[in-house]
């Protein structure tokens, strides 16, 4: 047996957020949310534990995915989906400084993006409570 590792490349994640888009076009949708860590992964190669901080992938109809990941996390996502050319961090929350909930940070995130109106997709109403997290759902921002 060789060495070689057995592991999904950068073309197959862009190639499977394609798709996604193809099916967000189909759909009339502007993005998709994706919060599910299982989901997150397989969009983007970036494996995480569910925490109190969130993590969120928007996938716009058109144009690059976006991760929003807690600033603890920045690095690693960038080291695990070398191919995702836009890795946005929020700072430690409530202690790191903004005063602002990450879900706010996501808000912003989605209105700079343009597609915070409607008929926004999202695997979840906002991050799922797991490991402590608490706060407000997609619906409330």
């Amino acid at each position: 047996m060789s060495g070689a590792r057995l592991e999904i490349g950068a073309d197959e994640y862009r190639s499977r957020g394609e798709r996604l888009q193809q099916r967000l076009e189909r759909e009339d949708a502007p993005a998709m949310v994706v919060f599910g860590p299982v989901r997150v992964s397989y969009l983007t190669g970036f494996f995480f534990a569910a925490t109190e901080r969130p993590v969120a992938l928007v996938v716009p109809r058109r144009g690059a995915p976006v991760l929003m990941v807690p600033r603890l996390e920045r690095e690693h996502a960038a080291e695990q989906s070398p191919q995702l050319a836009d890795v946005r961090s929020y700072p430690e929350y409530p202690g790191g400084g903004s005063g602002r909930h990450p879900m706010a940070h996501l808000a912003a995130l989605l209105e700079a993006l343009g597609v915070a109106r409607e008929g926004l997709a999202c695997d979840h109403n906002g991050f799922e409570y797991r490991w402590g997290y608490r706060g407000p759902a997609m619906s409330a921002v």
